[in-house]
């Protein structure tokens, strides 16, 4: 059923095959009505909001019942239709900043809820359809870095919301030949294989000093003000909203935590097999928060990795412990360049601490970053 979310070495944990560019590109059981209206309405979007039509845009769209199409849809069309509709909902709900929605409207509440139940994720507009099923090719053979991507949606006509997702498209592709070295090293493990296990470390290595070179280039396109003020609002987590149409809900206001980096595999599965343990405090529990909203495959993925596995055969070969805590350091350097970036593109900025997915973020990324310092052996 999700079979577009296995890893690979070229890109990592974004989609494979590529996605979609358009809800008819390939045979599904949609119909074209729906087809055409859905893609229509994404394509405007940024005008919608511009001209703050998309609610009334929206009150025109037929509710389609999405459960009769789903089980035999391709997962690159649910995931298609899991971005379109997620856009559309948090466009909805925040086109108003001073009059956020209350509700969503059956036309949209009804099929994002059965895409949510479908794909085993919440029905909000997450990381994974916003940054991993948000990128296409420039050229048919271009590779997946920054300069040869470009975005299928975004909510404004801002070149600073494409360059904000594709930096991170960029850096989970990049991710993609980490985890192929991860596989290696641990496969080498049992057989004791140090001429196969160093070099695994040092590819490993110079990924993450890669992701966070990626990282810095953020500010080459993407401008704080703009972010903050055009592209973050709708970004934001779904505070009380009700889903109208959806009988399992009981008409019981839904709180949603929004896109936001958080919700990436990459951190979370580098902890795992690092054997990196963090103290178990409400911090701990937001990152907890965020794995329903990556796609089942990565949460199996990363619940299946071996968490001491090379931690301990480290310890036991101490010819490893230098490449080993390189890895930590560099982990370290991304998680400064992460906290460096939160500060600029959104502490210094705003009253509010709260990052888009929920969570008092400053606090949050400094301490990540201090107990990862203590398990350097």
């Amino acid at each position: 059923m999700q079979e577009c979310w296995h890893i690979t070495p070229e890109g990592g944990f974004l989609l494979s095959p590529a996605p979609l560019t358009h809800l008819g590109a390939i045979e599904s059981p949609l119909p074209n009505a729906l087809i055409e209206q859905l893609e229509s309405l994404i394509v405007n979007l940024p005008a919608l909001i511009t001209e703050k039509h998309i609610r009334e845009a929206i009150a025109k769209l037929p509710d389609y019942n999405l459960t009769t199409y789903l089980p035999e849809a391709p997962c690159r069309v649910v995931e298609r239709l899991f971005s379109i509709y997620g856009l559309l909902a948090s466009a909805y709900v925040h086109v108003d900043a001073e009059a956020p929605a209350s509700s969503l409207p059956p036309q949209l509440a009804r099929p994002l809820y059965a895409l949510g139940a479908h794909t085993q994720r919440p029905p909000m507009l997450s990381y994974a359809s916003l940054i991993l099923s948000n990128w296409q090719r420039k050229a048919a053979d271009a590779s997946l870095t920054l300069e040869r991507l470009d975005t299928l949606f975004t909510f404004t006509d801002y070149p600073d919301e494409r360059w904000f997702y594709l930096v991170h498209v960029a850096i989970e592709a990049r991710a993609g030949r980490i985890f192929e070295a991860v596989n290696t090293l641990l496969n080498a493990i049992p057989y004791e294989d140090d001429a196969i296990i160093q070099p695994q470390f040092r590819e490993i290595g110079r990924g993450i000093t890669d992701l966070t070179r990626l990282l810095h280039q953020m500010e080459e396109g993407c401008d704080p003000k703009i972010y903050f003020h055009h592209l973050r609002p709708y970004m934001m987590s779904f505070q009380n909203v009700v889903f109208e149409g959806v009988p399992e809900l009981k008409g019981e206001p839904q709180n949603l935590r929004g896109g936001s980096g958080a919700q990436s595999s990459i951190v979370p599965a580098l902890l795992t097999v690092l054997g990196i343990d963090h103290h178990q405090t409400e911090l701990t529990a937001h990152l907890q928060g965020m794995l329903p909203h990556m796609p089942k495959p990565h949460r199996d993925y990363i619940a299946n990795l071996p968490h001491q596995t090379i931690r301990a055969y480290v310890r036991r070969t101490p010819n490893l412990i230098a490449d080993y805590n390189h890895c930590l350091h560099q982990l370290m350097t991304f998680r400064r360049a992460h906290l460096y970036y939160a500060k600029t593109y959104i502490f210094a900025r705003s009253h509010n601490v709260v990052g888009t997915g929920g969570t008092s973020f400053m606090r949050f990324l400094a301490q990540l970053i201090d107990e990862t310092r203590v398990h350097l052996l």
